[in-house]
């Protein structure tokens, strides 16, 4: 659905299902073939009612068992030109976690931002992840120094420090603007409206 003055997306909705008409023989992980006929029902909803702010969820309900396997909600507030962004999320995978985070950019000066993001998992009690730091930005470049916190696969969060500097028009070095892009949703467009890239 459509704003009939702007053109803006206010809201969209989306759900989908696979029948399966024959049992399958192969699968990802080698495992034998499924016999169901249909998979879970797949749906997304994503609400605009502002410009500067989106509702966002989508997830997978198994329809035999009535079991919600897997969701994602997120609330996001960003300015009109994407320079702060702040986002509070819920992930849920049913039997492996269950997730809350908030995340920001919060500029502080007209060329200095906080970027920071942290992760609890409710079913570990714990800290999972976390990131922070320093973006500093002119007309030309930016650079950023972010610390990040992450889950090993022994479950111990290890850290590490990535940097970047970026000239506009240009590729950047290091690796900070990929992982907080991957970290903050929204990050990536305030990117594009920066450096114009497509």
């Amino acid at each position: 659905f459509n704003d009939l003055l702007t053109g803006a997306e206010r809201a969209r909705f989306s759900i989908g299902q696979v029948q399966y008409f024959d049992d399958r023989k192969v699968t990802l992980f080698g495992e034998g073939g499924g016999t169901r006929s249909r998979s879970p029902l797949a749906g997304e909803v994503v609400l605009n009612p502002l410009d500067t702010l989106e509702i966002r969820s989508s997830g997978l309900w198994d329809p035999d068992t009535g079991d919600t396997e897997e969701g994602r909600s997120q609330l996001t507030f960003h300015s009109s030109d994407y320079r702060y962004l702040a986002s509070l999320g819920h992930t849920y995978s049913r039997g492996e976690i269950e997730q809350a985070d908030i995340a920001t950019v919060f500029p502080v000066t007209d060329r200095v931002s906080l970027i920071g993001r942290w992760v609890y998992d409710s079913d570990l009690n714990r800290t999972v992840g976390s990131l922070a730091g320093l973006e500093y930005n002119n007309c030309c470049w930016s650079i950023q120094v972010v610390h990040q916190n992450y889950l090993t696969a022994d479950r111990e969060l290890q850290g590490r420090i990535l940097f970047q500097i970026q000239m506009k028009g240009l590729g950047g070095s290091g690796g900070a603007s990929a992982r907080v892009a991957e970290a903050i949703y929204g990050f990536d467009e305030r990117e594009r409206r920066r450096y114009g890239t497509p």
